[in-house]
């Protein structure tokens, strides 16, 4: 983490953020926090909004998750990125469903950039959080049931193909020696 002790003003903590940010993106910090800010900007007088917080929870993750996957390390950025996309993938889907009761709600594009920041930001990762709190407690009973499910048709593709086969090498068995009888 940064050398943020936690006592100091925002400008300390906005840096000591801005610094783990920069350490895993390589991107210079400055870089970072001004295309923020004129995006911040934008979406403050309602231009691009759409556009913009779509590309701020598209362009930093996929940045790092092509970074992860070409990192030959074994930590967790991998699990961190995919947990990413299927979050971001279930806000886009509630997103598309619910966009015109969703507009009404003011500031609701701020709301949603800080909450895509939130969750791919490495020192915060809030798609693991919500992963582990709320998607894998609710669809453990499904991944269960799908598991059993697949489990049994496996069984049962198996038992068919053997039973196939049987067939088949029981019709080759009787053919063969209806040929043999004939050659006598």
């Amino acid at each position: 983490m940064a050398d943020y002790d936690g006592t100091g003003s925002f400008r300390e903590l906005f840096n000591s953020h801005l610094k783990i940010i920069e350490d895993n993106s390589g991107i210079k910090g400055s870089y970072i926090a001004g295309f923020l800010g004129v995006c911040t900007l934008f979406v403050f007088i309602g231009l691009f909004d759409f556009y913009i917080t779509n590309l701020v929870g598209i362009i930093f993750p996929i940045f790092w998750s092509l970074k992860s996957l070409q990192s030959r390390s074994k930590d967790d950025d991998d699990k961190q990125w995919l947990t990413y996309w299927i979050i971001f993938s279930l806000s886009q889907i509630l997103d598309t469903f619910s966009n015109l009761i969703l507009q009404i709600i003011p500031f609701y594009f701020f709301i949603k950039i800080g909450f895509l920041i939130w969750l791919f930001l490495p020192n915060f990762r809030g798609a693991e959080k919500i992963y582990h709190n709320f998607i894998k407690k609710r669809f453990k009973k499904y991944f269960d049931e799908v598991e059993k499910q697949q489990i049994n048709t496996n069984k049962r593709k198996s038992s068919v193909n053997y039973e196939a086969e049987k067939d088949e090498l029981s019709k080759t068995f009787v053919n063969n020696n209806t040929n043999s009888d004939k050659l006598d």
